[in-house]
């Protein structure tokens, strides 16, 4: 269940959805559903399948910005923000269904009461809003590191800080094949780490 609807029941969230105007919609791989620059309408809840977000900068070269994955949201971040258009653009990665709800139903007229599901659906809008504005932030600390090596041993040493990953590290003068490493953490390997002589793990890897 996505974090929008917590604490509300499956009955509020139908009488929610049809208040504000949710619809569901089906995208078959390879289909756009937001083109950067698009004018904003709805954000969006992934029910099934997988999207992918991507900026492309004036060369036409793309830079992904991340993957979404069922139950999470998109669209969302810059949903109330004075920006007019679509910053990325999402496409379906795999046959996916989603669930859209109207932007302009979502935050009532001032003076108009809403029933307590509306009122639970924005707070947990807002509290998503912030967590992924915070994962954001986690993510451009690690990216500003000055090489591979720094940014994969500051994303080690943050999962390490929350205690998601148990990892002990040892000194070796032999090349270690660290994209196993890279792997354990849900990072993509680079050349550059994989000739690399530095950290190898003495204990299993266990990360969440």
């Amino acid at each position: 269940m996505s974090k929008l609807f917590h604490g509300i029941t499956p009955a509020e969230g139908r009488a929610l959805m049809e208040r504000l105007g949710g619809y569901t919609r089906f995208f078959r791989k390879g289909e756009t559903l937001i083109q950067e620059g698009q004018v904003k309408r709805n954000i969006g809840v992934l029910l099934d399948g997988l999207l992918e977000m991507f900026e492309t900068d004036a060369d036409g070269r793309r830079s992904m910005v991340g993957f979404v994955r069922p139950p999470d949201t998109f669209a969302l971040v810059f949903a109330f923000a004075e920006v007019q258009r679509h910053p990325a653009t999402v496409v379906a990665r795999a046959d996916s269904s989603v669930l859209l709800i109207p932007l302009d139903r979502i935050l009532p007229p001032s003076g108009v009461d809403i029933m307590p599901a509306h009122r639970r659906f924005i707070k947990n809008l807002l509290a998503v809003t912030c967590e992924t504005s915070w994962k954001l932030r986690s993510r451009a600390f690690i990216l500003t590191r000055r090489s591979t090596a720094d940014r994969l041993m500051t994303y080690l040493r943050e999962r390490m800080r929350k205690g998601r990953l148990n990892l002990t590290f040892r000194m070796t003068d032999r090349v270690w094949p660290i994209s196993c490493v890279l792997t354990a953490a849900r990072c993509r390997p680079s050349s550059d780490v994989s000739r690399r002589r530095g950290c190898c793990p003495t204990t299993r890897i266990t990360s969440s």
